[in-house]
């Protein structure tokens, strides 16, 4: 009798652990699949955005790096380890500048001796008539497998816009053409 009763103790007993173990694995188990997709989705999580100009090749209109100038430029961590540079943007051009894209690279530095430890592509969408300056910040950036900055080293970054675009200032366009009394028909 007191085998049968050990018996079903070390019975419930070991129902009670393998399905406290079980429900431990599950749960450790969805909160990884939340945070892979988080990881994943970063981008998309990150503030509101605002709507990329719909640019056709047809319109398409160059605009030289000479023409822009950027100020107060920073690179700030946004959360999940991501990276966002913003600063204002002056477009000197005579077309509106929509998309700005950038190389950005980090440093990590130990007195003058520097080394990249991370270097990604992003853009920011903005919409900057001519002759105006507007505020921008770009897609979320995520650097992979950087390395801890010990305590004799800071961190650097550096950019380069790699391209722009924009598209006829149409605005600007239907201004002229009403202050020389033309009339104009807009499908817009």
């Amino acid at each position: 009798m007191l085998l049968v009763l050990l018996g079903l103790a070390f019975g419930l007993i070991m129902e009670v652990v393998i399905e406290s173990l079980l429900t431990r694995l599950l749960f450790v188990v969805l909160a990884a699949a939340v945070g892979f997709w988080a990881l994943n989705n970063v981008n998309a999580d990150i503030g509101p955005r605002r709507p990329i100009p719909e640019v056709s090749s047809t319109s398409s209109t160059e605009i030289k790096k000479e023409q822009v100038q950027l100020e107060d430029v920073q690179l700030s961590q946004s959360g999940f380890g991501a990276y966002t540079l913003s600063g204002n943007v002056s477009n000197d051009s005579n077309s509106r500048l929509t998309i700005i894209d950038f190389q950005i690279t980090l440093k990590d530095c130990r007195g003058s001796n520097c080394r990249i430890v991370g270097q990604e592509d992003t853009s920011a969408s903005v919409d900057v008539p001519p002759q105006q300056m507007r505020a921008f910040g770009s897609a979320a950036i995520s650097f992979n497998d950087l390395p801890d900055v010990g305590p004799a080293r800071r961190r650097s970054y550096s950019y380069i816009i790699t391209s722009l675009r924009g598209r006829p200032d149409t605005d600007r366009q239907h201004q002229a053409n009403a202050t020389a009394g033309i009339a104009v028909v807009s499908d817009r």
